[in-house]
């Protein structure tokens, strides 16, 4: 979407993933523990809800904002290949889509079962909610 253009403060080799690069993206999460559905990446890419970072000419991290209804949009997928970890990729993944949620005037959530994933949601400002459920929502 020519909308969601990076903008100067956007997180560095994060790139919104365009329609051109459809069948490298569906290849990398058919690789990962999260799989997605061809018609609903289709989707996503079109509404600008993709966003990867690309290394060694392909993509090694990506995540996705997999709704996007009333006041939110939850941020789901996140994954970076195990060669690729602890290089900061989740993190801004997590900061481009939460960019993309809030330039549209909505609310990113995000759900967790991961701890460390936790702690990379936390750095991105994100702060857990007081109920007893694993959901995180950013706080401002």
């Amino acid at each position: 979407m020519e909308n969601d253009e990076a903008p100067e403060n956007w997180p560095s080799l994060a790139a919104i993933v365009k329609d051109g690069d459809y069948a490298a993206i569906k290849d990398f999460y058919d690789a990962s523990p999260f799989p997605r559905e061809e018609d609903v990446l289709r989707q996503q890419i079109e509404r600008g809800f993709v966003v990867a970072i690309k290394q060694d000419n392909m993509f090694v991290a990506a995540g996705v904002v997999d709704g996007s209804r009333g006041n939110t949009g939850v941020i789901t997928s996140i994954f970076t290949m195990e060669a690729y970890r602890n290089r900061g990729y989740a993190l801004k993944i997590t900061q481009a889509l939460t960019f993309l949620i809030v330039k549209r005037k909505k609310r990113p959530i995000l759900f967790w079962q991961n701890p460390v994933a936790g702690r990379i949601y936390q750095r991105a400002g994100f702060s857990f909610l007081p109920e007893d459920v694993e959901l995180w929502q950013i706080h401002w």
